[in-house]
This record gives structure tokens, C-alpha cells and sequence, in this order.
């Protein structure tokens, strides 16, 4: 089911987490603390307001964002959000699409190593 963002929840949600700070205290907030710890805020940055795909909808609210890793380790981590507002029984199957076009899109930019860990955020408003 494709969205746009004439949709007001769209436009919310786009307006607010699409700010970085935003984003950052809220994932702050609500990644485990584990997690949030190992993570360098101060790196926080949007890497790409919408993923087109022809396999999956085009859904413009989608948000991703990158961080460093915390005290000079190597790597990153994507920070995928999801902004649903109908309930998806394939939801699973649809993020992993997600994260594989991100890791293509990735290796495609000649990086090398580890694949970065994604970690996906779904917000449901149903």
C-alpha cells in the first residue's frame, strides 16, 4: 500500500523524526542501554529519506540513518525506521528486503568489511 506525504501522519512523522536530534534522543531513550551506549550520538546522520524499491512499496516517510560506533571502534550502524500505519502480516519479510538493499547499496559504495548492523524501528498508528 503506497503512501504520500500528503497524508498527515506522514508529514508528522517525516517532520519530527526527521530530525536528526529528534531521532537521537528518542533511540537514545529506547534502545536498549546496551546499545545506546555503544553508539556514538555525535555521528547520528541522515543517510537516506526513502527507499525505492520495485519488489516493495515506495514508502515516503521511511527514514534511515547512520552512526559510528562508539570510542574508535570500526564500523556502524543503520538505523532503519518504519512508519506504518495498517497492520502487515509481512512486515518481517519487508524489513529484511530493506536491510538487503541497504547492505547492496553498501557494498556498491566499494566498503569493505563486516556488513553494518541495521536495526529496524517500526511506528504503527492503526
Amino acid at each position: 500500500m503506497a503512501t504520500d506525504l500528503n497524508s498527515p501522519h506522514d508529514r508528522f512523522f517525516k517532520a519530527t523524526f526527521g530530525r536528526t536530534e529528534v531521532a537521537a534522543e528518542f533511540l537514545q531513550r529506547y534502545l536498549p542501554p546496551a546499545v545506546a551506549a555503544a553508539l556514538d550520538w555525535t555521528t547520528l546522520r541522515a543517510e537516506k529519506d526513502a527507499f525505492l524499491d520495485p519488489q516493495l512499496t515506495q514508502h515516503p516517510a521511511d527514514l534511515l540513518y547512520a552512526v559510528n560506533l562508539h570510542e574508535g571502534k570500526k564500523g556502524y550502524v543503520h538505523l532503519l525506521f518504519e512508519h506504518k500505519s495498517y497492520v502487515e502480516s509481512r512486515i518481517n519479510l519487508d524489513l529484511l528486503r530493506y536491510r538487503v538493499r541497504i547492505w547492496e547499496a553498501w557494498l556498491k559504495d566499494k566498503n569493505k568489511g563486516l556488513l553494518p548492523v541495521i536495526i529496524p524501528v517500526v511506528f504503527y498508528h492503526g
